[in-house]
């Protein structure tokens, strides 16, 4: 049982996409403010996550060349943030999906059976992966890496730290439970699996209820079900660990900002020129996107998606 306890804690490591946090992790345009109060704080992070989603062409629209404008916007909105883009293919079947959700409203999905559906996405692309798609899955979630960091942080690569509670998790854990999800045969039992899409669920119905209060016209009611393109959004947020704070001129400031702050404490720190925020060594944060929301990642997704709505 404690060693099933030890893998919980890892599948939550892998669902949440939570790689060990760095400093430049927790050090945005909010929190190296002074004297600012949580009640501000959070006025600040709202406008920042306004600012970030404003780059996403959202439309109402039925029309199929409007809803594919759309969609190209996400994917791009996706690149530019994580390294991760939408295919063509995988562009039309969206944009067939989220038309069809606008001219009839008994399609889409809730918001917890999107936290379903993004956990089962997760666990069924990271089961697939070959020992080298895992061995980069590990390297992303240790973290930023650069030469020119400072040695603690080198250090702190030797754990997964989950950031949502602080814990962490060894590289063997996670190693072992990349293998037992690779063999299947119920290795790991339903109980824990369950727990963790609950928690999962939890995350995303958080997230949404956030962004329905934020921008109700383009994220409605959790009582109603979420559009196609809103479930795909949802899914990178919390694959990329990605809050949407800050446009893209903006997170350039901000980590430019945080690599000057470092270069004065410790005399070198890492540039973040030709680095993504989020995704594999995102300067943010890092996560394996480029395996788990690859064409395949996506596809999975996708299928589910449409899965789920016929039923």
């Amino acid at each position: 049982m404690k060693n099933f306890s030890r893998f919980l804690l890892v599948v939550l490591a892998v669902v949440f996409a939570a790689a060990a946090t760095m400093f430049v992790g927790n050090k945005d345009s909010t929190s190296v403010q002074k004297n600012v109060s949580a009640a501000d704080a959070r006025e600040i992070h709202k406008a920042r996550v306004k600012q970030g989603l404003g780059e996403i062409k959202f439309s109402s629209s039925s029309s199929e060349n409007k809803i594919a404008a759309s969609i190209k916007s996400l994917s791009k909105f996706m690149e530019n943030r994580s390294g991760v883009a939408i295919n063509p293919d995988a562009q039309k079947l969206l944009v067939s999906q989220e038309q069809s959700f606008r001219l009839n409203d008994e399609n889409g999905i809730s918001v917890s059976e999107t936290g379903d559906l993004i956990t089962e996405t997760v666990l069924e692309r990271a089961a697939k992966w070959n020992e080298q798609e895992t061995a980069s899955a590990i390297e992303s979630w240790k973290g930023f890496d650069h030469p020119d960091l400072p040695e603690s942080y080198k250090k702190g690569r030797s754990a997964i730290k989950l950031r949502a509670s602080g814990k962490f998790i060894r590289i063997d854990q996670l190693s072992s439970f990349l293998s037992a999800l690779k063999r299947g045969n119920g290795e790991i039992p339903e109980f824990y699996l369950s727990f963790v899409k609950r928690e999962i669920i939890e995350r995303t119905e958080n997230k949404y209820k956030f962004l329905s209060e934020l921008m109700p016209e383009q994220f409605p009611s959790s009582e109603q079900n979420v559009s196609p393109f809103n479930s795909m959004l949802l899914a990178y947020s919390i694959i990329a660990d990605d809050s949407f704070a800050g446009s893209m001129d903006g997170l350039t400031r901000e980590m430019n900002s945080v690599s000057d702050w470092m270069k004065k404490e410790y005399g070198k720190y890492p540039s973040p020129d030709g680095f993504k925020a989020y995704g594999p060594n995102g300067y943010k944060y890092s996560s394996p996107t480029d395996i788990l929301l690859d064409d395949n990642g996506i596809n999975i997704f996708l299928n589910g998606l449409q899965n789920m709505e016929g039923k």
